[in-house]
């Protein structure tokens, strides 16, 4: 028998907090929300994924996770790949649950503001929503613009982009990438091989181009 050591008793007690504090949490208020129509769900949800927001990106599974007794066995995020799948489409569907009730929802704005300002986090809210329709949100350490609600983007362990997800999504260009959608396209989803690019998810006839290097690397099937 190998031996436990305490770093991997700390990765267990951590995904399982993860599972069924974190994820379950979310779940759990995005439907009470739906349910009730009481904004303290919504509230407590959007506290819980706007610290997703914050931490989610800078977990790798590869490098940080243990899968079958070794390290750097499995891509993913807080788990391993497929279970990560599982996990943003939670977070996604509970986002899309709560996210009608935040505009109007001043005292989470200014929760999240106070806690943006003191722990000097990117992009703190003030008191008004960070999104509007005709604003451009931009992550600087990623080197992100995005105008639209909500992407996700996956790069590989040699920096190269992987995959992007986006939803109600207008533009969205990072570094040598960059892609036009037509107005407020609801879902897509993009996979990158080789600088080609695929849409695996979602409706081709929403994509207008995808360039790498001003060159676009996408053939509409």
């Amino acid at each position: 028998m190998l031996p436990i050591s305490a770093d991997r008793l700390l990765i267990a007690s951590w995904k399982r907090k993860w599972k069924q504090v974190v994820l379950a949490g979310i779940e759990s208020l995005a439907d009470a929300y739906v349910m009730t129509g009481e904004s303290v769900y919504a509230r407590k949800a959007g506290i819980l994924l706007d610290r997703v927001a914050d931490l989610y990106p800078d977990f790798d599974f590869r490098t940080q996770g243990w899968m079958y007794e070794r390290i750097n066995y499995s891509w993913g995020y807080v788990s391993y790949w497929q279970q990560a799948g599982e996990e943003l489409q939670t977070i996604a569907l509970a986002y899309d649950k709560v996210r009608g009730d935040w505009p109007r929802n001043e005292q989470l704005t200014r929760f999240l503001s106070r806690k943006a300002k003191r722990y000097k986090l990117e992009n703190p809210m003030s008191l008004k929503p960070s999104w509007q329709e005709t604003a451009v949100i931009v992550q600087k350490d990623a080197g992100i613009r995005f105008k639209g609600e909500l992407c996700w983007v996956r790069w590989d362990a040699d920096g190269r982009i992987d995959r992007i997800v986006i939803c109600r999504g207008q533009s969205f260009s990072t570094g040598k990438v960059t892609i036009g959608l037509k107005a407020k396209t609801d879902f897509v989803e993009i996979r990158f091989d080789d600088n080609r690019a695929e849409v695996v998810a979602g409706r081709q006839e929403n994509v207008e181009y995808i360039k790498m290097d001003n060159r676009n690397v996408w053939n509409r099937r």
